[in-house]
């Protein structure tokens, strides 16, 4: 026969008292709180609504309620786990909002911790208790709801984040959580807690630019807006490049660096062929080649020519191309090849079968009376009359 789990509270050694897929709730409360189980599991299907997401990892998540001293409520959260502790521990808004209150901080830590203290978490709680009381009052305790809502609605941060809840709904924060959940960042690789850095980041993620008068500390909409555009950028370079490892610990300037790759372009007889291409650049046949980047950008140049490329795989296409070399790097056969190309100095050559001086020899022109003759050579020695 199975025996029920059992852990310390304070001084306390408490059973189990209540368990599902989702949760597995102690207590040391001297009375029945059997009203909070399907409470806290109906709290958490609507968080799972309102943020498109649910803390899986976690799952059962441990929730302690602790009996404590007379008048008096408190709550925290950890790693995978959360509690409160109360005296009593009965149907009021405290209880209500508050439970809740760090269930949203269990499902956000759960994507990320290290939310910022001065606006989002912990010293200040205003997105917690805001989600806490819209689900709260979802699921029909009204007045409890309302009653916790008027305790907040003159702080500033609190009105704010209910102010962008109305004009967006929750898609926007569904978004933002899509987002985190599918880029990995963790905030605490984002600077110091707070820091300008580590808020404009999290307002990047969140889509949202601050208005004068906002009350959203360090908010500065320039950093946002290059935050943004360095993820834009960076949905078109695959996962393995360093500038994702740099954006994801909080240089965006990395991805917003415009590094490029050089190429220098010829196309020559196939004579040559295992040759460095620079190196006969002079007899280079002028093909036009198609050159087709990692973003699917595509132009066509004629050769010799050095241009610049986006670091990455790189298409080169040419009619008539016999073969292709990558100078130092290997040979491709036929009309079209495929390169990785992240230097500034690649040199990359199409050759064809067509006639041409062949590599070593020299083309010489000697003149008789009225005649002239083109040979190759291996040397020419020139003497004097």
């Amino acid at each position: 026969m199975s025996r029920l789990r059992r852990i310390r509270l304070g001084d306390n050694i408490v059973d189990l008292r209540y368990r599902s897929a989702r949760f597995e709730i102690y207590s040391d409360t001297p009375y029945s709180i059997e009203w909070f189980y399907q409470f806290i599991e109906n709290a958490y299907g609507k968080l799972q609504e309102f943020f498109g997401f649910e803390p899986t990892r976690y799952l059962p998540i441990r929730c302690e309620i602790k009996h404590g001293q007379p008048g008096g409520i408190g709550g925290w959260t950890a790693e995978g786990r959360f509690g409160v502790e109360a005296n009593p521990f009965t149907w009021n808004r405290w209880c209500l909002c508050i439970s809740v209150q760090e269930l949203v901080n269990l499902f956000t830590g759960s994507l990320s911790g290290g939310w910022p203290v001065d606006w989002w978490a912990d010293h200040k709680s205003p997105f917690p208790i805001m989600a806490s009381i819209e689900a709260v009052f979802a699921l029909g305790f009204k007045q409890e709801a309302q009653s916790h809502h008027e305790d907040f609605a003159k702080d500033p941060l609190y009105a704010w984040f209910r102010r962008i809840l109305e004009a967006n709904g929750w898609p926007l924060f569904q978004t933002m959580f899509a987002n985190v959940r599918k880029d990995g960042i963790k905030w605490d690789d984002i600077d110091g807690n707070p820091s300008k850095l580590r808020t404009n980041y999290t307002l990047s993620y969140l889509d949202i630019s601050p208005l004068p008068g906002d009350p959203i500390p360090n908010a500065d909409n320039a950093m946002i807006d290059q935050i943004c555009e360095a993820h834009l950028k960076l949905q078109s370079i695959p996962r393995g490049d360093p500038r994702w490892c740099e954006f994801l610990h909080g240089n965006y300037r990395a991805a917003l660096d415009e590094k490029q790759a050089t190429i220098r372009l010829f196309s020559l007889p196939i004579g040559y062929l295992g040759s460095r291409p620079s190196s006969f650049a002079a007899h280079d046949l002028g093909k036009f080649v198609s050159v087709t980047d990692q973003t699917g950008k595509k132009n066509s140049w004629s050769t010799p020519i050095k241009i610049q490329v986006p670091p990455g795989p790189v298409t080169f296409h040419c009619p008539g191309a016999k073969k292709w070399d990558h100078y130092g790097i290997g040979w491709r056969d036929g009309e079209q090849a495929t390169y990785d190309i992240r230097t500034d100095s690649a040199e990359v050559a199409a050759f064809f079968e067509e006639s041409g001086p062949q590599p070593g020899k020299l083309t010489v022109t000697i003149r008789r009376g009225t005649a002239t003759e083109t040979v190759e050579a291996d040397e020419v020695q020139i003497r004097s009359k």
